[in-house]
């Protein structure tokens, strides 16, 4: 996608390669860290480079690895996994998907060092490069596994085994990056309130009987824009505008505490859930932004190493869904989708 158009109808993505233009009634961003719906969208700037670099693939079990529901953690003496200050190296094997029989699944490991690490191996990583091979490696050559081989060279050979037989077309190369969520905050009360009002005044002819017949097609139109949400109460959201919205990082890149791809997936049932109830509409994205705040914030907060597991459990995994089948009943329509989540006070 090179651009995006928004109109009265809906939107217009434009692509390059001569490919055609697609038409739909919403736009959902899921384009990660340096999301190009976001910079059109928001025009806030790029993420903040969290001064660490992530490499990861998928490989099949193999002797030298664990077995049973075994994830192996791998650092060295005196270093820490998965700090948020990026303090150490560190490295996990672990299966994918579901626990059980785990020999006949996927595997994955994962390897993270903080950039003065890369450097000092001499591997050269441009953090502001906007790529696709800057972001997730060349997967068309051995680039992203060789990098990879130098930055843990002194890892424990179990590892480093397994890390060396892996396909290299497999294996991605990427920087972590955060946006800074402590500002972002949603007023429910205010949003129904400029709604009510919204309809009030959509709902009034006083006035027009004194003006042109193009003034009154004029406020005729932006009444009906305001009726669907384009330029009214829900036309500007915190991660949207209008008849766009974003979900996964390019809403909300945080910590790299393995909560991302959660809150991605959290982030399509919830508006799903309100995409179902309120139809293909700028106030069911801005239902969805306005739930998904004090989620994210609290697994941002929640989520740190120094957070006790008393309050992992309860923030971070006790939370449930509501069905995207179950049947619809009288006012779900305004109801949260998550169930069993009391969120942090900020």
């Amino acid at each position: 996608m090179t651009h995006y158009e928004e109109d009265d109808k809906g939107i217009v993505l434009h692509f390059d390669r001569g490919q055609p233009a697609v038409h739909a009634k919403v736009l959902v961003g899921a384009d990660g860290y340096f999301s190009k719906v976001r910079a059109q969208c928001l025009d806030d700037g790029p993420p903040t480079f969290n001064e660490s670099v992530l490499w990861r693939a998928r490989v099949g079990w193999q002797e030298g690895m664990p077995g049973g529901n075994s994830v192996v953690k791998y650092t060295l003496p005196g270093m820490h996994m998965w700090s948020p200050a990026a303090e150490s190296r560190g490295a996990l094997v672990m299966p994918m998907g579901t626990m059980e029989s785990t020999r006949d699944k996927g595997w994955t490991w994962i390897l993270m060092a903080p950039m003065a690490d890369v450097e000092k191996a001499g591997v050269h990583f441009d953090p502001n490069a906007r790529t696709a091979k800057a972001i997730q490696g060349d997967t068309a050559s051995r680039s992203a596994l060789e990098n990879a081989l130098k930055v843990f060279r002194d890892f424990p050979p179990a590892l480093m085994n397994i890390v060396r037989t892996t396909d290299p077309s497999t294996v991605t190369q990427h920087g972590l990056y955060m946006r800074d969520l402590s500002h972002i905050h949603i007023d429910a009360k205010q949003t129904h309130s400029e709604a009510s009002g919204a309809d009030k005044e959509n709902s009034s002819c006083d006035g027009l009987q004194s003006i042109t017949s193009e003034q009154v097609s004029d406020q005729k139109s932006k009444a009906a824009k305001k009726a669907e949400g384009e330029t009214g109460p829900y036309s500007k959201g915190v991660w949207g505008r209008g008849r766009v919205t974003l979900v996964g990082d390019a809403a909300h890149a945080t910590i790299n505490n393995g909560q991302g791809f959660c809150l991605a997936v959290e982030d399509g049932v919830v508006l799903a859930w309100h995409l179902r109830a309120q139809g293909l509409s700028t106030k069911a994205l801005r239902r969805y932004e306005e739930e998904r705040v004090p989620r994210v914030k609290t697994v941002y907060e929640k989520g740190k190493s120094a957070a006790s597991a008393e309050d992992k459990e309860k923030y971070l995994y006790k939370p449930t869904f509501k069905p995207l089948w179950q049947k619809k009943e009288d006012g779900q329509a305004s109801d949260p989708c998550i169930t069993n989540f009391t969120p942090m006070q900020f």
